[in-house]
């Protein structure tokens, strides 16, 4: 076949000493990236400059069950028209961006990251311009798509240029202040909210910048309202320690109290999209629960600031929820 003899003008094949010591970082895919570099010239050229496009073609076939043939008509392609057809994006800036990533991990997993931090387009971050681009990095712009433009998250990105368990924490709570920050920014009438955020320093401002919209919030949430406006019945029943709360004044009166922007769900809980529940021990908590089609999950736990709840919170929250038949908690 075509795709896996070389002809007389291509570039030498490569031998087996020659390939093995590089493609042995390469765990997904590996015999097949193998098989490929030694036999299609084509194909050992590619490695030789752009390993990981290689590699994530090889891993895209094994995904999708491409055949050999439609491989080996890729392989004549232009770098940028060989990444088009992996991942949809075929800029040429994507294909330096690719060659600069650092893959700590190769298995399916990192297959699907790439690609879809390719079509979330993340190259054009500041902090994907740097040399050497950690997987890590790229980790948590797919999860964070929302923040990872910003100043704060390219600053912290570069400040932690190794992967570790504080890096990834760290990233979790920014992001979760961020996204609240947006909700909130929506819920007051700030139109230019994402350029505020992206301003930001760092992950501090953009906790301070959540905080002083949430004040504002909370004092818009505490004018007077007209008799009492209830939501609709919760889904399960409360116990001695957890309370649903059924009214758009207690829920503006939860944020003012647990000083955080539960108030700034309004719209989801009158349309029965989102239940808020009270909790009083052992941590004073604000429980939200999602509907998905005809499952309610538990969506978060939060405890006065914004406060991240003790593992003894959660699992009182868990059993709650695991005393009614139709609970379910979120993988």
């Amino acid at each position: 076949m075509a795709g896996l003899n070389s002809s007389l003008n291509s570039p030498r094949l490569c031998t087996y000493s020659d390939v093995e010591p590089r493609i042995a970082s390469y765990t997904f895919a590996q015999d097949s990236l193998r098989r490929w570099i030694e036999t299609n010239a084509q194909a050992a050229e590619l490695f030789d400059n752009a390993a990981n496009l290689l590699w994530l073609l090889l891993g895209r076939q094994r995904m999708v069950g491409w055949p050999d043939a439609h491989v080996s008509s890729l392989l004549a392609l232009p770098r940028s028209r060989i990444l088009g057809a992996i991942s949809g994006v075929g800029q040429p800036a994507a294909v330096r961006w690719l060659s600069r990533v650092e893959l700590a991990v190769t298995n399916q997993a990192t297959v699907a990251l790439l690609i879809d931090a390719l079509r979330a387009e993340v190259f054009h971050s500041r902090w994907a311009a740097e040399p050497n681009v950690p997987q890590h990095w790229i980790e948590a712009a797919v999860q964070h798509l929302a923040m990872h433009k910003t100043r704060a998250f390219s600053d912290f990105c570069l400040g932690n240029p190794s992967s570790s368990p504080e890096f990834h924490s760290t990233m979790r709570e920014a992001g979760r202040f961020f996204n609240d920050a947006l909700r909130v920014a929506d819920a007051i009438g700030i139109e230019d909210a994402a350029v505020a955020l992206g301003r930001c320093r760092d992950f501090t401002a953009i906790r301070r910048l959540h905080d002083r919209w949430m004040d504002r919030l909370n004092r818009h949430s505490a004018r007077l309202v007209t008799g009492e406006t209830r939501f609709q019945a919760p889904p399960f029943a409360p116990n001695a320690r957890i309370f649903p709360i059924e009214t758009l004044e207690d829920l503006r009166a939860e944020g003012r109290l647990m000083h955080h922007c539960v108030a700034a769900y309004e719209s989801a809980v009158a349309q029965g999209e989102s239940y808020i529940y009270r909790m009083i021990a052992p941590e004073r908590a604000t429980i939200e629960l999602k509907l998905s089609g005809q499952t309610v999950k538990l969506s978060q736990v939060t405890l006065a600031y914004n406060e991240r709840p003790s593992a003894i919170t959660i699992k009182a929250v868990e059993r709650w929820l695991e005393s009614h038949v139709a609970g379910q908690l979120c993988p």
